[in-house]
């Protein structure tokens, strides 16, 4: 039978203010490290979530919130081209006015360059070196420059950082055990026990009444951080849609088994509990 949002268990008040305890770790850890930038990482996700609360409640303008997004934090800019592509994707190139559509290109063209500064394309000196010390080693040229190419120093640029952004360490357990030390601050963003909420989110993702603008959004926002020459702390912007889906999941496990709910709650308030002072004796 297929399991409708409307139909899950819903939460009582104390419930709601536990699960807002637990979603808290990500926003207080980013406001501890990043007090001079804040407003570049929160004023997006504010923006996404008028978004979505919009298109939640059937406002037809919403897509206009996301070409606000490059004004905000220049390494979004891929963001609107992104979801709205793949938001006309899923709905199979219906229910979305092309001129989003046009506008989110327009911005790409006109703030490009500016662009370019921050992702994997610019100017590599160190990476550059390692790719002539690889080319020597080829027995001839034609071999090294199919193998070893500027091609592949930014693809893989861009593989690292998309195996690192759907890394659940990324999430769960700060990097560890392979914490990155030199470009990440390795944040604690989720309770770790919350990760089975994100399970269950993700086995019944299909049948989120709002599946389609979630997974627009976190494809295209992985896609986009993917491109940057570091992406640390930009990934905020994937905070609604994991937050979303571990509400979910927890609601759904809520209506299969009660008692896994519980323990799995009371579990990620515990660490919870422990952790958000440590995180401010540790600043």
């Amino acid at each position: 039978m297929k399991t409708k949002i409307s139909r899950l268990s819903k939460f009582n008040l104390f419930e709601q203010f536990l699960l807002l305890v637990c979603l808290s770790l990500w926003p207080v850890s980013l406001m501890l490290v990043s007090t001079n930038n804040l407003l570049i990482y929160f004023i997006p996700e504010l923006l996404i979530l008028a978004a979505y609360f919009f298109y939640y409640r059937k406002i037809s303008f919403w897509p206009i919130l996301f070409l606000c997004l490059p004004f905000t934090n220049i390494k979004l800019l891929p963001l609107p081209l992104l979801f709205i592509t793949l938001y006309l994707f899923f709905n199979h190139f219906k229910k979305l006015k092309l001129i989003y559509l046009f506008g989110a290109i327009s911005l790409l063209i006109i703030f490009l360059p500016n662009f370019r500064k921050q992702s994997i394309f610019v100017y590599d000196y160190e990476a550059n070196q390692s790719l002539i010390r690889k080319i020597y080693l080829y027995p001839n040229i034609y071999l090294a420059r199919f193998s070893q190419n500027k091609i592949n120093l930014y693809f893989d640029k861009a593989t690292n950082n998309f195996f690192g952004l759907i890394d659940p360490n990324n999430y769960f357990f700060a990097f560890h055990p392979r914490e990155i030390i030199s470009t990440n601050h390795n944040l604690n963003k989720y309770p770790f026990p919350s990760l089975i909420f994100v399970l269950f989110g993700l086995y019944y993702f299909l049948k989120h009444p709002q599946f389609k603008f979630i997974a627009s959004l976190i494809l295209g926002s992985i896609i986009n951080l993917s491109l940057l020459n570091n992406y640390d702390l930009a990934d905020f912007i994937l905070y609604l849609p994991l937050s979303l889906t571990i509400v979910y999941g927890a609601q759904v496990m809520k209506q299969k088994n009660q008692k896994i709910f519980y323990l799995t709650l009371s579990s990620c308030i515990i660490i919870t509990i422990f952790e958000l002072p440590r995180l401010f004796l540790a600043r």
